[in-house]
């Protein structure tokens, strides 16, 4: 089975420069791309199908994911593209628990963020990692990627 990069987007907080890391990570590794594209947990949906098939991108995300196609096509690239909806870490830790071959995990944090939620999304990602065996990959800007071994560890909870 080849192995797969998977890029998960938050699509509150689009992070298209990690998209396109992972185009060219998985163009290097000839591996097939997935991109799992999480909105917001506002989102009603039926089911995960459904909301495949009913969602309505905005203009702006509906391009970068245009894009995203075009440049696949161009490297040759397998494209899988996964929807869904809920909390983001929660979807993508639940995504990489049901689908196998998964080598990497490119997410991307915008560096402007909040310190607090990016602490959030560190500590996140550490849990997952607890549960994946693959490499996590963080893409903070255009060009500036951190492997998750690389984070300061996050403070140990006392116990009163």
């Amino acid at each position: 089975m080849a192995k797969k990069v998977l890029v998960a987007v938050n699509l509150k907080i689009p992070t298209p420069w990690a998209v396109f890391y992972g185009v060219h990570l998985a163009a290097r590794l000839k591996a097939p791309l997935v991109l799992m594209a999480v909105f917001p947990g506002g989102v009603k949906k039926k089911s995960k199908t459904s909301l495949a098939l009913e969602a309505e991108l905005p203009e702006e995300q509906r391009l970068w994911l245009e894009q995203v196609v075009e440049q696949c096509q161009q490297e040759e690239i397998r494209l899988e593209i996964f929807l869904s909806s809920g909390p983001f870490f929660e979807e993508v830790a639940q995504f990489l628990a049901s689908h196998r071959g998964i080598q990497f995990l490119v997410v991307g944090v915008p560096r402007d963020s909040p310190v607090t939620e990016r602490e959030g999304s560190d500590a996140a990602l550490k849990r997952i990692h607890h549960v994946f065996p693959g490499e996590i990959l963080l893409v903070r800007e255009q060009g500036k990627i951190t492997s998750l071994h690389d984070l300061p560890l996050p403070p140990k909870e006392r116990k009163s």
